[in-house]
């Protein structure tokens, strides 16, 4: 029974990580592609 609530224990901790890094992922995901995208709207009458 002890072995049950660790092993669920750390399920749970290991899919709160997860979750988190997911969460990291796509917030440095859109930020990037919200900066580029607009700095290549400006570069691209330039590098024509």
């Amino acid at each position: 029974m002890i072995f049950k609530s660790f092993l669920f224990s750390s399920l749970s901790f290991s899919m709160r990580i997860i979750n988190s890094v997911v969460v990291v992922r796509l917030y440095y995901g859109f930020l990037t592609t919200f900066s580029i995208g607009p700095s290549l709207d400006l570069l691209s009458p330039i590098l024509d």
